[in-house]
């Protein structure tokens, strides 16, 4: 780990905090009951975006080291800023619909590469362990009724593809905490760090998109259109995505 690799990552996650800011100012410049996204805001948005992708591959360029797993986190950080660019369009079809499908790869690939590098520092651990199915389970039935509840979610194939993904974002965390936790385990160096990092960072990544229900699938416009909400949902992204990104100095 390098002094110049560390000041580098913290000036990209300062301008990532700054640009961030400078979005919601210009999304919501007419007043908290208006949002518009302009392209203004887009071009905030993909240089934020951009960021925790500098960010991944400054820590790797410290952990002197690229692997699979390195890869697989890659690929799905590369997935998530396609996401960011589709989603802040304002129509559903085909962008926001190009947008959550790109996050569903995402999740995907980081499910396999946190499965994968599970195997690689501890072989004896099994893919699919049942403790950990009945937690991720335990945690989508949670979240479903809490989230589809709260935020007013419709009966219709809304709810069913919030369903659906959500399930991918529990299976997502689920795993993140596992590997966490396999990683503290080894007792490398740096695996604390590692083991802090990695499960913010998808603790971030999983109640951002919890607030998606609110922002997407509600059939309140209280909800729809809500500063707090919006605030929370990027800045909890983009701290999670970071943090993420951070991780692969300690764990690839």
């Amino acid at each position: 780990m390098s002094i110049l690799s560390l000041v580098l990552i913290l000036a990209l996650f300062v301008l990532q905090m700054v640009c961030t800011g400078k979005m919601e100012a210009e999304i919501w410049q007419g007043g908290r009951e208006s949002k518009r996204r302009t392209k203004k805001s887009r071009l905030l948005k993909m240089v934020c975006s951009t960021c925790f992708i500098l960010i991944a591959l400054l820590a790797l360029i410290a952990n002197t080291g690229f692997t699979t797993f390195a890869g697989l986190m890659l690929l799905a950080f590369v997935l998530s800023w396609f996401g960011d660019l589709f989603l802040h369009f304002d129509k559903m079809f085909p962008h926001q619909a190009i947008g959550f499908v790109c996050f569903i790869a995402a999740h995907v690939i980081f499910i396999v590469a946190f499965l994968k590098e599970i195997q690689v520092l501890d072989p004896s651990q099994k893919a699919f362990p049942v403790l950990w199915i009945i937690v991720v389970l335990a945690l989508w039935v949670i979240s479903c009724v809490t989230l589809f509840l709260w935020a007013k979610v419709p009966v219709g194939p809304l709810m069913v593809a919030g369903l659906v993904y959500m399930l991918i974002l529990c299976t997502m965390f689920g795993n993140a905490i596992r590997l966490g936790i396999v990683v503290w385990n080894e007792g490398i160096a740096g695996s604390a760090l590692g083991t802090i990092t990695l499960i913010l960072g998808a603790l971030g990544f999983f109640v951002s998109d919890c607030s998606m229900a609110f922002l997407k699938f509600s059939s309140k416009k209280e909800y729809n259109v809500n500063w707090f909400i919006d605030n929370f949902n990027l800045y909890t992204y983009y701290i999670g995505q970071s943090l993420l990104a951070f991780s692969l100095m300690f764990i690839s």
